[in-house]
């Protein structure tokens, strides 16, 4: 079986959506933690923010991942930075 070659670019355009997604995520857990009110807020507002702190954990993960996977960037001589 042939292998095929992997397109960087695109897994990263992947990578970067799902992180963008999992960052959403995080947003609306948090907000709506912060919306809950009635006799029953305590329980929920703790359900959400534990949902909000696994989801960074994964988003996190995700980014350590993606970044050991793919080759060192480096910067071009011409760049600014690396003219300092």
């Amino acid at each position: 079986m042939e292998m095929r070659k992997l397109n960087e670019q695109r897994v990263c355009e992947i990578l970067n959506e799902i992180v963008e997604l999992e960052m959403a995520g995080v947003v609306r857990y948090a907000h709506s933690s912060l919306m809950v009110t009635g006799p029953y807020r305590l329980p929920i507002v703790q359900f959400l923010q534990e949902q909000a702190t696994e989801t960074n954990a994964s988003q996190e993960e995700l980014e350590i991942q993606s970044s050991e996977s793919l080759p060192e960037q480096t910067e071009p001589k011409d760049s600014p930075s690396a003219e300092s």
